[in-house]
């Protein structure tokens, strides 16, 4: 069993919306059947005006550690999409 390193980046320009951008770097680790181990950093910024009514400007720059379960169905496929 070995780390595997991710890399995710989403930028948006949409609507009212000056910019989102999300990014993340993290290290996932499985552990036996049932369990994995999530070690990373998260930068979110988020800009959005709806003139008159409401808005915001916030940036959350955090690290995580999560431990998932892990499922896998024993179940064999009756049918996928090309029946």
């Amino acid at each position: 069993m070995s780390w595997v390193l991710a890399l995710r980046g989403d930028i948006a320009f949409a609507g009212d919306s000056d910019s989102s951008d999300n990014m993340q770097v993290f290290f996932n680790r499985r552990i036996g059947d049932t369990m994995n181990v999530n070690l990373g950093y998260r930068i979110l910024e988020d800009n959005y005006i709806n003139e008159g009514v409401y808005g915001w400007d916030m940036s959350s720059k955090d690290p995580w550690l999560v431990t998932p379960g892990h499922f896998e169905s024993k179940a064999k496929t009756v049918c996928n999409f090309n029946c």
